[in-house]
């Protein structure tokens, strides 16, 4: 519902043969558009789910004959305007597949999510590393870049369990990166780590970039 912004963007929009911005501020004219296309099949490829958004109201409308959500909305979307959820075996179960959405299930095989950071050239905006990080050098180190939402209890939880089993390995985690994070979004992964025995070490030092770590513990910014 707007111009490609990053090279992505601009890289997909080079591949396909139209390229139709909707409006974002007229609902109404964007359905009659998408519906006047007459097509078969709809992928809605951005999260649905995360808050109210314009795209979430236009997924609502049936616009083609099949429409199908992906696994980019972490949950189901619950629309009946959606027929599938497109995932991958790697990334939902089949028991949950069954249980979990109100759409039909594909999982194709292996994992859904391919980055194509190839296509991302633009500078750097912050370098760091081990010194500034406070990780000694030679320590194994784990990362995620996940924004706090998708680090729900089961995640976490394998997190400490890996960690008590790996002495002297750091997890590192960016501070919150999404708007809608909130103040205290790893609490509750600080207190399944304490009940694992892995330690909180009274003063963290990270200031930029915000991080959590784990040094046989737990250290955490937000």
């Amino acid at each position: 519902m707007r111009e490609p912004e990053d090279a992505l963007g601009r890289h997909t929009a080079q591949t396909v043969d139209e390229l139709v911005v909707l409006p974002a501020s007229n609902a109404l004219a964007a359905v009659q558009r998408i519906r006047a296309d007459d097509l078969d099949f709809l992928l809605v490829g951005s999260n649905i789910t995360v808050a109210n958004t314009p795209l979430g109201m236009l997924a609502s409308f049936r616009l083609t004959r099949v429409q199908a959500i992906s696994a980019s909305s972490p949950v189901t979307s619950v629309l009946t305007s959606a027929d599938w959820y497109v995932n991958g075996e790697y990334n939902e179960t089949a028991e949950g597949a069954a249980t979990q959405y109100t759409e039909q299930v594909y999982r194709m095989p292996g994992m859904l999510t391919r980055y194509a950071s190839q296509h991302d050239r633009d500078s750097r905006t912050i370098e760091t590393g081990r010194a500034e990080l406070g990780l000694p050098e030679g320590a194994f180190v784990f990362f995620s870049a996940a924004n706090f939402f998708k680090i729900i209890p089961e995640v976490s939880a394998s997190w400490a369990r890996v960690l008590a089993g790996a002495p002297g390995a750091w997890l590192v985690l960016p501070g919150p990166v999404h708007p809608l994070a909130g103040d205290e979004p790893g609490r509750p992964a600080q207190d399944r780590h304490r009940r694992l025995g892995l330690r909180r070490p009274a003063q963290p030092r990270l200031r930029r970039p915000a991080a959590q770590a784990c040094d046989g513990g737990v250290r955490h910014q937000f």
